[in-house]
């Protein structure tokens, strides 16, 4: 699970990455008034949040702590 939780993490950074120094072209519309890259980065640093607190949980889990 840490191994997966890891690669997952790096990907997500990596793919941000990539498309900024590949194809910025895909960052400059705009949803609502907000920019499209904005979004994309909020949108990345939820997921990261996520996969930050679901390895923490089953960490939790397997060292059998409670809640």
């Amino acid at each position: 699970m840490t191994r997966f939780c890891l690669i997952l993490l790096l990907a997500l950074v990596a793919g941000y990455y990539g498309v900024i120094a590949f194809a910025p072209a895909l960052l400059t519309g705009s949803v609502a008034g907000w920019p499209l890259s904005i979004l994309v980065v909020l949108a990345l640093f939820a997921l990261g949040f996520a996969i930050t607190v679901l390895y923490a949980c089953s960490a939790a889990k397997r060292n059998g702590a409670a809640r």
